[in-house]
């Protein structure tokens, strides 16, 4: 009688209760705020898609391309554009200061290569009356000077692209990686002279000074002959 009345009785209720608990649930649920939920927008696609090509592109380069053998270090510093070019009175280097020599568009310019062993002066970009332009690249781990040049109205846009696994520096260009010594590079070499400032302000005395900002404190400034003291107006080096 009793397990009669259980079947009867308790089955029922429990499936009323049931039955009432998920429908008031499900009304709950569909009160409540929900975050919208979309579909990625063509902008997510592409910053995605573009991600990958970097990386793939990142890895083809440090197994080596084209024009330069593979990467210890991959990175993309811009080459300096334009910096200003001082006159020879308003620089006060010492006689042993290395410098690298050009002859550009009829006038003479000294290169500090101290300033340019920092990584972010490897490559100092020029244009000359919106005509000719020099690139002058400097790795000093390699120990290896190219200057280029191109006639067009703007710098070239140079940029360094890395080292590689023999410290010769790399070129970025366009997209492309060329070791710094590649003939593939689409300019002329243009000649230079690797000397010191005292000799090439001798030989040159109006030339044209270029010191690029860099990290790299110059270590041939002048010295007072007289009170064996740096010349105050001596170059600074850029803290950065």
């Amino acid at each position: 009688m009793l397990q009669s009345w259980l079947k009867l009785g308790v089955i029922p209720i429990f499936l009323f209760l049931a039955t009432f608990c998920s429908s008031h649930l499900i009304k709950r649920f569909e009160e409540m705020p929900h975050a919208s939920v979309r579909s990625p927008s063509p902008a997510d696609r592409g910053g995605a898609s573009q991600v990958r090509i970097e990386s793939v592109r990142r890895r083809d380069a440090i197994q080596g391309g084209r024009f330069h053998k593979a990467l210890q270090t991959y990175v993309d510093h811009a080459g300096i554009n334009q910096p200003p070019l001082q006159e020879s009175s308003e620089v006060h280097l010492s006689d042993e200061t290395p410098v690298i020599g050009i002859e550009v568009a009829g006038q003479t310019i000294a290169f500090i290569s101290e300033k340019m062993m920092d990584p972010l002066a490897h490559i100092v970009n020029l244009n000359f009356n919106h005509k000719l332009s020099v690139s002058v690249t400097y790795c000093y781990l390699a120990n290896c000077v190219r200057v280029l040049r191109d006639a067009s109205d703007a710098p070239i846009p140079l940029h360094v692209g890395g080292l590689d696994i023999e410290n010769q520096m790399v070129f970025l260009y366009r997209g492309e990686r060329y070791s710094q010594n590649s003939t593939a590079l689409p300019f002329e070499d243009h000649p230079f002279e690797r000397l010191t400032w005292g000799e090439w302000r001798r030989r040159y005395p109006a030339t044209k000074v270029c010191v690029p900002p860099s990290r790299v404190p110059l270590t041939h400034r002048q010295i007072n002959a007289k009170s064996g003291l740096q010349d105050p107006r001596a170059i600074h080096e850029t803290d950065e």
